[in-house]
């Protein structure tokens, strides 16, 4: 990494949650940051258009992170822009499959929570990143990204039955009757049935 990037890294002491927060501002800091940092695979602006994530970095009102996202665009995070680049350029193939992630999402958005729709876009993005849905957001562990799905869309929170989330939100999509298929009979029967279920 380099020696200038990791050195803003160690400047930044909002890389947990603080859950002390009502607003949970501390999630779109983390996510954010970890774009930023090149800490995870997700274009700048996590798939919002231009004015969501400027009015979203200014509803955090943090003034550390706007200075950090000023300086993404110098020098020293070239590769993490060309990355960038090339992650809108891979998403936009998988446009129709993130438009239906995300209003799956707001359909079940919580209206009291200000960020929901700005959640879902979020998600719906990185979803179409490789590996788990909460190191993809750059969340420290499992249950920050349940904690995050539960203020946002409570509903598919409490319905959801020790699924890893991404797999879950798969699931939803096939029974809508989209091309999302799960080919086995059920779930006992499925090979993958560790990788979608956490354990008991």
């Amino acid at each position: 990494m380099n020696i200038y990037i990791k050195r803003e890294i160690d400047k930044h002491t909002f890389l947990k949650i603080d859950r002390e927060h009502s607003d949970f501002s501390s999630f779109y800091k983390v996510i954010i940051t970890s774009q930023l940092m090149g800490i995870t695979y997700l274009p700048y602006q996590l798939g919002l258009e231009k004015q969501a994530y400027q009015a979203l970095l200014a509803d955090l009102n943090d003034e550390a992170l706007t200075l950090l996202d000023k300086k993404w665009h110098s020098h020293p995070y070239a590769l993490y822009i060309e990355r960038s680049s090339t992650l809108t350029e891979l998403f936009a193939l998988r446009s129709t499959e993130r438009d239906d992630l995300c209003a799956l999402l707001l359909k079940h958005r919580n209206k009291a929570t200000p960020l929901s729709e700005s959640a879902a876009t979020i998600i719906a993005t990185a979803c179409l990143s490789t590996g788990h849905l909460w190191k993809s957001l750059g969340f420290k562990e499992r249950k920050d990204l349940t904690d995050w799905i539960t203020l946002n869309f409570p509903a598919l929170s409490k319905a959801n039955k020790q699924m890893r989330w991404k797999r879950y939100l798969y699931l939803q999509l096939c029974k809508q009757g989209g091309d999302y298929v799960c080919r086995a009979p059920s779930c006992g029967d499925c090979t993958s049935f560790n990788e979608c279920f956490l354990p008991a």
